[in-house]
């Protein structure tokens, strides 16, 4: 999971787009969205809609940024 601290802009994130995050990482070892999906029982359209409220939300524009965010 990502580690939390109090100055983290992983703050602004929910829970849920957390758990989405914490999947979203595992697309570093080709883990698909429609595999998160799977995992997470939600829709594929669901997570891809997380994750983009994630990026925004963190102010990035991938997958990568958002790993370097979250081990600050």
């Amino acid at each position: 999971m990502f580690p939390i601290h109090a100055t983290t802009p992983i703050l602004k994130l929910t829970s849920t787009e957390r758990l989405i995050g914490d999947h979203a990482l595992a697309k570093l070892y080709d883990l698909l969205n429609l595999e998160i999906s799977t995992n997470l029982s939600i829709a594929e359209s669901t997570v891809k809609s997380h994750i983009n409220r994630i990026l925004s939300k963190l102010t990035v524009n991938n997958h990568t940024q958002v790993v370097i965010v979250g081990v600050k």
